[in-house]
């Protein structure tokens, strides 16, 4: 019923076979894709609830769960259930990292920094924490060049005072995207950001290395 896409019989049988605890937890499974390929959101996010009250251990079923909110953009709630996850699999990056971006979404980058060391803690070879670092306070420097053009030119001290503070939101950028950089050597928006931080922070000879390598890549 399932391969020939008749929804209803198969969520029927399905059904049936975890009432009689047969093959509970991948019935559970099936069912969630039945429901999610009728457009019953609701109900495939019951059934993905209820598998994992039953079958707490199953890593699968959480990751569902965890995705089935990310793609709503819900939170809160997939932050609940990473939390759950990161308790049965504490060496996962991804799960330290998937919090970081769903923190950074709830408005906390605070929470979302620590997230991503901690992710870093656990594993120093991937990518994407490293470059979630480095945006977060690459963007604080740019916000404050931003908010700084507002000042009128009479006021040079006040304005140099908010370009060294910039500058210092570059400094704490820059370990973490060369360390992103140094995984992943092809990312153009790494080879970019690097090359504004070079040039904010007058690391000419750096920059004019970054700007060829860019240059070449452009041609």
């Amino acid at each position: 019923a399932f391969k020939a896409k008749d929804w209803d019989k198969a969520i029927s049988y399905f059904t049936k076979s975890t009432e009689n605890n047969y093959n509970a937890s991948a019935c559970y499974h099936f069912n969630y894709q039945a429901y999610q390929a009728k457009g019953d959101t609701l109900q495939s996010l019951n059934v993905l609830k209820e598998g994992f009250e039953k079958f707490p251990n199953d890593e699968v079923m959480l990751v569902e769960i965890i995705n089935f909110y990310i793609a709503r953009n819900k939170s809160d709630e997939a932050i609940k259930y990473i939390d759950l996850a990161i308790k049965e699999k504490p060496e996962n990056t991804s799960l330290y990292t998937a919090k970081g971006a769903m923190l950074e979404k709830l408005g906390d980058p605070e929470g979302a920094i620590k997230m991503y060391k901690e992710a870093i803690s656990v594993d120093s070879t991937q990518f994407t924490p490293y470059y979630n670092l480095s945006v977060i306070y690459y963007n604080r420097g740019v916000e404050v060049i931003n908010s700084a053009g507002q000042i009128p030119p009479s006021q040079s001290d006040k304005y140099n005072a908010e370009m060294e503070k910039a500058k210092e939101h570059f400094r704490s950028s820059l370990p973490y995207v060369e360390k992103a950089y140094s995984i992943d050597s092809t990312e153009i928006a790494i080879m970019e950001s690097l090359r504004t931080i070079y040039y904010r922070l007058q690391m000419n000879e750096k920059y004019m290395e970054m700007n060829k390598k860019i240059q070449s890549l452009k041609q």
